[in-house]
C-alpha cells in the first residue's frame, strides 16, 4: 500500500493507513456528516445536528456507537 500513496500508522495502530498520495483531499467533514446521518437514522430519539462538525454531541454519540456497526 505504501507504494501507492498510503502511509501505515505503525505498531500502535496496526490496521490503519492514511492516504498521502496524489489527489489528496480532506474528507474529514464528509466523514463526520456521514456518521451524524447514520446515527440519526438509527437513533430517532437521540438526534444530533447534521452539521459536519465534530463537537461534543457527535463525540458522545460516537462513543456510544456499537462496535459491530449499525
Amino acid at each position: 500500500m505504501e507504494a501507492h500513496g498510503w502511509r501505515w500508522l505503525g505498531e500502535g495502530d496496526r490496521p490503519h493507513f492514511d492516504f498521502v498520495g496524489d489527489g489528496l483531499r480532506d474528507i474529514g467533514g464528509t466523514a463526520v456528516l456521514a456518521f451524524q446521518r447514520l446515527w440519526n437514522q438509527h437513533n430517532p430519539n437521540e438526534q444530533i445536528d447534521e452539521d459536519a462538525a465534530f463537537g461534543p454531541a457527535t463525540e458522545e454519540k460516537l462513543n456510544k456507537s456499537p462496535v459491530e456497526g449499525f
